[in-house]
């Protein structure tokens, strides 16, 4: 975790999955932001976005599995 309150796991794959939970994410009080990143940097269409809003833990555990999966 960063001071901005971010996180990024790398996977085995390459790809990243960042969490976002400070004022200007899109996230409440238990929920973060989520993206995935690809290993060439650019963001990764999941859910219907590239980037996810109010993530709770479950929501998180399954972007990092199918980030995982790609």
């Amino acid at each position: 975790m960063d001071k901005n309150r971010k996180a990024v796991i790398t996977l085995p794959n390459r790809y990243q999955v960042s969490m976002i939970w400070h004022d200007v994410a899109h996230c409440g009080p238990h929920t973060v932001e989520t993206a995935i990143i690809d290993p060439s940097g650019e963001f990764v269409t999941w859910d219907g976005d590239d980037v996810q809003a109010d993530q709770g833990s479950r929501d998180v555990a399954r972007t990092l599995t199918f980030a995982a999966s790609l």
